[in-house]
């Protein structure tokens, strides 16, 4: 939510959100084998996230979900700007 992009993340074993520097356990453990998360920005402050995840061993997040995503924490925040 720092960065203000959506991250879609296939392989949370592997993805650096997950590790720390050289490798180093930080301690944050993934619920989800795939997720998307798209930061809720209102007024220039991110007030929240929208997250697209699945425990399906298989299953990869794809651009589609990606832009839902996107689409959903948009239509929040400007409901939230009103």
């Amino acid at each position: 939510m720092e960065e203000r992009k959506a991250v879609m993340i296939n392989d949370p074993e592997n993805h650096p959100y997950f590790k720390g520097r050289e490798g180093e356990e930080i301690g944050i453990e993934s619920k989800f084998t795939a997720e998307v998360i798209a930061p809720i920005i209102a007024e220039g402050d991110p007030i929240g996230a929208v997250i697209i995840g699945t425990r399906e061993p298989n299953v990869k997040m794809s651009d589609l979900e990606l832009k839902l995503a996107e689409t959903a924490a948009s239509f929040l925040a400007k409901q939230m700007e009103q």
